[in-house]
């Protein structure tokens, strides 16, 4: 699942040098789904009311990869064209 998870490191062994420990964490964020604008893990109706909002000037809370379905660097009226070819299963 999405989320960051805590990695410890303990138990190595080398003859000629000294190891020393640092803990860290592990980041593991969601892939992006072609067309999946509204990042709710499918392609719908939804990711199209997404794209509206995209292009009307409100991005907030969507993802803007996931809208640029048509992979051509902007967020326009192709991608939901792409994004209905997607959900009739044409992409």
């Amino acid at each position: 699942a999405p989320g960051e998870y805590p990695v410890t490191v303990s138990g190595g062994e080398a003859q000629n040098y000294e190891l020393s420990y640092t803990n860290g964490k592990l980041i593991v964020t969601q892939a992006v789904i072609n067309g999946d604008a509204n990042m709710d893990g499918k392609v719908s109706i939804g990711d199209i009311v997404a794209v509206v909002n995209i292009m009307a000037g409100r991005s907030e809370g969507y993802s803007l990869e996931g809208a640029d379905a048509n992979k051509d660097q902007k967020v326009s009226i192709g991608d939901i064209v792409t994004i209905v070819n997607i959900m009739a299963g044409k992409n």
